[in-house]
């Protein structure tokens, strides 16, 4: 009978020290999952700040464009003058793109990276475009102006999937 009191001596004491260690594992994952989140957090913090300023770069850059785009129309600038103002726009563009190229991002904001670099890369093809033209001694203005709009709208669309937390592509 001895024997039978000391097993269960033993096992209340082994059951005693697994929730001992149980719920000490419990709150160590729950540590590191609170210090992931937190990583997690910060992370994304981080992306959203520059997505606004690349965000915010390249609606300059587009700003850039248009109102030259109304000096050709008002004949207040010289495709001369255009193919200068978006060269100038084809190296900020360029280096804006390499820019948003090289950030590590989250895996969870990644689709958002993604869209900013698709549009950046279509806003950037578009000064290209339009320089050509304007080498080329054939502008196309209201071709351009449809470009634009098209640009603007997209950037509009990259914009607002990131403010409602859609998971979707442009």
């Amino acid at each position: 009978m001895k024997k039978n009191t000391f097993s269960w001596k033993r096992a209340i004491l082994l059951l005693s020290l697994g929730s001992i260690f149980t719920i000490s594992a419990c709150s160590s994952e729950e540590e590191t999952a609170q210090q992931v989140d937190e990583q997690t957090v910060n992370q994304i913090k981080d992306f959203t700040t520059k997505f606004d300023e690349s965000l915010g770069q390249a609606n300059k850059q587009l700003n850039t464009f248009n109102v030259a785009l109304d000096g050709l129309y008002t004949g207040q600038v010289s495709s001369e003058q255009f193919v200068k103002i978006l060269s100038g726009n084809i190296e900020n563009s360029r280096s804006l793109i390499s820019t948003v190229e090289s950030y590590s991002v989250n895996p969870k904001v990644s689709i958002y990276h993604q869209n900013l670099l698709k549009y950046l890369n279509q806003q950037h093809q578009l000064f290209l475009d339009s320089v050509e033209m304007a080498n080329l001694e054939q502008i196309d203005k209201r071709s351009l102006r449809e470009a634009y709009f098209q640009v603007k709208n997209n950037q509009n669309e990259v914009r607002n999937i990131f403010i409602n937390g859609e998971n979707k592509a442009i």
